[in-house]
């Protein structure tokens, strides 16, 4: 079994989970705050439980970073698993059908260490998975990236959750506001990323250093092996993945979108 088949049971085994939980009708119920200081739903808590019993069975030794449940494991392994088990709880929350879970694995402590990841959306059931030196797959037919480089046709997602950092940067999200022809705002930064490494979106923008490391390295993995391209804003992108660093960054298609998404953010 490859650490790809490990993820994609992972992930197939937290949309199971979830259908489950989506007729009972509970699956919103708050019960309590996670490692991250954020809510935890009920949702959060058993597709985690269900992805970490998972990786414990077939990973055996290694560190899990989990957004609910912390470190998680053996820190003395050099195998690191990184879990989300559901990016947008907002949108689940409030029962709009845009929500993914992410899993990736690395043969070390560092970006470049991942050998495996994947993003499923936990509503439609797609999995988006890939592995060093494959290429990038969705539902197991190879993906590839857009080429689009006009910001006049690029849809692009960005996130704009920035918590009064506006105001230190008023033209920033003005620039991207009024020279992005198709802008998208969908609330799950893993999923709207992975959209990038398969060319469902062109772009996707986070301006400010927001996002965890289980937030969105498992989908930049992705984009890295479909070929798209990314920029950290904040830090060197072989970044450790046990740190508390949070990430602001840019991912697109090509390398020429991505250079004028940069030239507009200043």
């Amino acid at each position: 079994m490859t650490y790809e088949d490990v993820i994609v049971e992972a992930l197939e085994r937290a949309k199971r989970r979830f259908a489950e939980i989506r007729v009972s009708g509970e699956a919103t119920k708050i019960i309590g705050r996670g490692a991250s200081g954020d809510r935890t739903l009920l949702l959060d808590k058993a597709l985690e439980d269900e992805i970490l019993t998972l990786l414990k069975e077939r990973l055996e030794r290694c560190l899990i970073i989990s957004e609910e449940a912390g470190f998680v494991g053996d820190p003395a392994s050099e195998l690191t698993a990184l879990v989300d088990p559901v990016d947008g709880s907002t949108n689940a929350g409030r029962g709009i059908p845009f929500f993914s879970a992410s899993v990736a694995i690395a043969l070390g402590r560092r970006f470049s260490d991942i050998v495996s990841a994947g993003t499923v959306d936990l509503v439609n059931g797609e999995i988006i998975v890939a592995s060093k030196g494959r290429g990038c797959r969705v539902d197991g037919k190879e993906a590839h990236p857009s080429t689009i480089d006009d910001l006049s046709a690029a849809v692009i997602s960005l996130s704009l959750r920035v918590k009064g950092q506006y105001k230190n940067d008023p033209h920033l999200l003005a620039n991207l506001l009024n020279n992005i022809r198709h802008p998208r705002i969908l609330g799950t930064a893993a999923l709207e990323t992975a959209y990038v490494a398969v060319g469902k979106v062109d772009g996707f923008i986070e301006p400010y250093p927001r996002l965890r490391t289980y937030d969105c390295l498992p989908s930049l993995f992705l984009v890295k092996e479909a070929k798209g391209v990314f920029k950290i804003l904040n830090t060197p992108e072989d970044i450790d993945l046990r740190s508390n660093v949070t990430l602001g960054y840019v991912a697109a298609g090509c390398q020429a979108l991505l250079d004028k998404i940069l030239k507009l953010m200043g």
